[in-house]
């Protein structure tokens, strides 16, 4: 195990774990990690653009002026890309259309 072996690759940069950065030193072996094994659980802003059917451009205006209802935040930021983990993107969605599913059964109901 090396200093060089990164969690994943975010917008061409290497990303590692803040927590096992904190933990490595001198007296401290790093922490046991395989190259890229969290790649699958990121992703990054075209991808979330493309799975709520929107423009990139769209995406960021709405992270830069944090519409957290409209886009979910993200999880963090390496080297000027937003990423976010796949499980809060999934939740985020589901927590959506609970709430719209909620809004259309009032609609109904007040008809």
């Amino acid at each position: 195990m090396t200093r060089d072996v990164a969690v994943a690759r975010i917008g061409g940069s290497k990303a590692w774990l803040l927590e096992d950065l904190d933990e490595y030193g001198p007296e401290s072996p790093a922490p046991k990690r395989r190259e890229g094994e969290m790649q699958d659980e990121l992703m990054e802003s075209r991808e979330l653009a493309q799975i709520l059917g929107i423009q990139l451009n769209s995406l960021h205006a709405r992270i830069n002026q944090e519409r957290w209802s409209s886009v979910p935040e993200p999880g963090a930021k390496v080297s000027q890309t937003h990423v976010w983990r796949r499980a809060d993107v999934d939740s985020w969605l589901r927590q959506r259309e609970r709430e719209r599913s909620r809004r259309d059964k009032a609609r109904a109901k007040s008809r």
